[in-house]
């Protein structure tokens, strides 16, 4: 059995990869656990300069108010 996807095995191939994200899950379910309630998120402002983002700090968004985020 062939795990490339093509048009012939497409389906096929879905369901293999989800068989496999369940079966990692499931083995993992300890870890996943852990990971997600310790991990904290902070989001990042961003501005766009000469097609570069460059990350804006809380700070600075407060003195310049002008700023406009783009997510």
């Amino acid at each position: 059995m062939s795990r490339i996807a093509s048009s012939d095995n497409y389906e096929l191939s879905r369901k293999i990869h989800a068989m496999y994200l369940q079966r990692f899950h499931e083995e993992n379910i300890e870890v996943i656990t852990e990971i997600s309630s310790t991990l904290v998120i902070k989001e990042q402002k961003y501005i766009r300069v000469f097609g570069k983002l460059i990350p804006v700090s809380e700070e600075e968004l407060r003195i310049h108010n002008t700023l406009i985020s783009v997510k």
